[in-house]
């Protein structure tokens, strides 16, 4: 039994002195674009900036997300789409965010409202990740104020 112990520990400690087992991509939201506008619903655009730190390319197989604001959830889903980070770049990625018209009349009353002065917007997202040692599920939070002034 100390044998196996022994060979799982020297496995996981080689892992990462070879860079094996990744470190956490850098993502950064950068910004909310409006979509489509219907009768019912308006779709948002969560701009992410992800940046892969690793000496290696990263395949990210898929990202679950949810954005909150105002107390209410903005929009929340799954992206099944492959995306390759290569190393040590950025890269913009762009995913839908669906409200109902009512939270996103909400939404521009307060981005819009000059007594409004802070508007921060939560991510929360869990990226499932294919490593050289498997697949590897990386969670991630980042708040940024929408109404905070450009330097």
């Amino acid at each position: 039994m100390k044998f196996v112990l022994l060979l799982v520990s020297l496995f996981f400690a080689a892992c990462t002195s070879m860079n094996l087992v990744p470190e956490k991509p850098q993502v950064a939201l950068k910004n909310v674009e409006l979509g489509k506008v219907g009768l019912t619903d308006v779709e948002l655009i969560a701009v992410l900036d992800v940046t892969n730190p690793n000496d290696y390319d990263l395949n990210l197989a898929a990202i679950d997300y949810q954005v909150d604001a105002l107390g209410m959830t903005l929009g929340k889903g799954s992206s099944l789409e492959a995306i390759r980070l290569q190393p040590h770049m950025k890269q913009t990625v762009k995913l839908p965010l669906t409200l109902t018209t009512a939270s996103a009349v909400k939404f521009g009353q307060a981005y819009y409202s000059p007594g409004q002065k802070q508007l921060p917007v939560s991510l929360q997202a869990t990226v499932k990740v294919n490593s050289p040692v498997g697949p590897i599920s990386l969670n991630f939070e980042d708040v940024k104020d929408l109404k905070e002034k450009k330097r």
